[in-house]
């Protein structure tokens, strides 16, 4: 078992991962949790999240590892159910009825209402844009947040269960790790459309630990470039759309001014262009 074979089971099964800005797919929580052996190895990556075109809510699970057959397992799990007197769906008509007031869902076999305040939701780090009540005034993202924020996150699979999917006691190993917060590749950003585990310095240096068995450098390293807590990604996303917004407005002015020039790039003749020089 060395640091580089693990890496080159991650990133062959990179593709196999979600990734975390996904219009179809709105994660909440995220969960990594390492095995480790003398031997043997394996990641789990759990991700909470609704998925849109499912209309489920899932905790959608990856393992990656020279324990695994094959070198990776995928499965997931219902996070809740809906109380039949209050549904969160018409799945009659595709209809969510999210009401930010009061809402209700069955966990387990238990029922369970919430009617959160402003305040509660401005604790979970939800801003909601309206100040309306009623059906449809609480989307099923900021749903879950606030779920998983009030309950501290309650969706994660059990270690017990997480041992099975890894065949953890086969072959001896014990959870070396799990946290919440790790950098995980970003397939479909412009800045890291080519990124793979390998690519990442933090992966890199777990992949060393995994080998090693010892922490001290994870441990110690600097976690700003870290990208699995949902409130940083909303961050992102408002900047983004500032900048688009900001680049829309700038090409509205520029249009009808300069109509075949691009704004992104201006195109000179060969022997125009700009050298930097002057005779």
């Amino acid at each position: 078992m060395t640091a580089e074979e693990i890496l080159s089971c991650l990133d062959e099964h990179t593709h196999q991962l979600p990734v975390l800005q996904n219009a179809y797919f709105e994660y909440v929580d995220a969960r990594m949790t390492v095995f480790r052996s003398s031997k043997h190895w394996a990641i789990v990556f759990e991700m909470v999240a609704f998925a849109d075109r499912l209309m489920e809510f899932g905790n959608y699970i990856y393992g990656v590892g020279n324990s695994i057959k094959n070198g990776f397992v995928e499965v997931s799990s219902t996070l809740f159910s809906y109380c039949e007197d209050a549904p969160l769906w018409n799945f009659e008509t595709g209809k969510w009825l999210g009401d930010k007031a009061s809402f209700c869902i069955v966990l387990g076999d238990t029922p369970k209402s919430f009617a959160p305040s402003d305040a509660e939701y401005t604790a979970a780090g939800i801003h909601l844009e309206s100040e309306t009540k009623g059906v449809g005034s609480l989307g099923p993202a900021h749903l879950l947040r606030y779920l998983c924020h009030h309950l501290q996150h309650p969706f994660f699979a059990s270690n017990s269960d997480l041992n099975k999917l890894v065949d953890a006691d086969t072959h001896k190993m014990d959870i070396f790790l799990q946290t919440q917060d790790w950098r995980h590749p970003n397939l479909f950003g412009n800045d890291d459309a080519n990124e793979f585990f390998s690519n990442i310095d933090s992966i890199r240096i777990l992949a060393n630990a995994i080998k090693t068995g010892d922490l001290l450098v994870w441990n110690q390293q600097d976690s700003t470039e870290f990208n699995t807590d949902w409130h940083k990604m909303e961050a992102q996303r408002k900047v983004n759309e500032l900048y688009e917004a900001d680049q829309q407005e700038l090409k509205a002015q520029l249009g009808p001014i300069l109509p075949s020039v691009s704004i992104v790039e201006v195109i000179y003749e060969e022997d125009e262009r700009p050298t930097g020089q002057s005779n």
